[in-house]
């Protein structure tokens, strides 16, 4: 009995390190009283080649706990203005870059992502109804085996 009680003490002390300092959404937020904001997947033809993924990885300093196969699931942000990381990965390079933009109650954003060569991308939010470019486009510096949290300031 003893062991199982400090085996339900580790399980919720690391359940609240793991969810503790990540980003979680006001719960009264709706799609319609929030703005809804989904990562992307661009498709490669090629079955060798791999496709491009695009997530939040991060909001206003906190991380999503986002994975790149996260990319289809949608975050609530309140209106107003956000600093968002955005991370692209391709096969095993991937690279963020950090933005700060405007999102509007009730309008619905998504992450864009373009490959250039092998180790360059750029990302962009667009609204989805208007397919409007919000902001500008960014580049993305792509490094093999880089974790979705890090940060590149120039491209090699």
């Amino acid at each position: 009995m003893r062991g199982l009680a400090i085996a339900f003490s580790v399980g919720l002390i690391l359940t609240g390190c793991a969810t503790g300092d990540s980003y979680a959404p006001d719960p009264t937020l709706t799609a319609s009283t929030g703005a809804t904001l989904v990562g992307s997947r661009q498709d490669n033809p090629n079955p060798l080649v791999a496709d491009m993924r695009t997530i939040v990885s991060v909001v206003d300093g906190k991380p999503t706990r986002a994975t790149v196969f996260d990319w289809g699931k949608s975050i609530l942000l309140a209106p107003g203005t956000h600093t968002i990381q955005l991370y692209s990965r391709l096969g095993r390079s991937g690279g963020g870059v950090v933005a700060r933009m405007e999102f509007e109650a009730g309008k619905a954003y998504a992450l864009r992502a373009e490959r250039h060569g092998l180790y360059q991308a750029t990302v962009w939010l667009e609204e989805t109804s208007s397919h409007q470019v919000i902001g500008e486009k960014l580049a993305v510096c792509l490094s093999p085996d880089a974790p979705i949290l890090q940060l590149f300031s120039s491209c090699k």
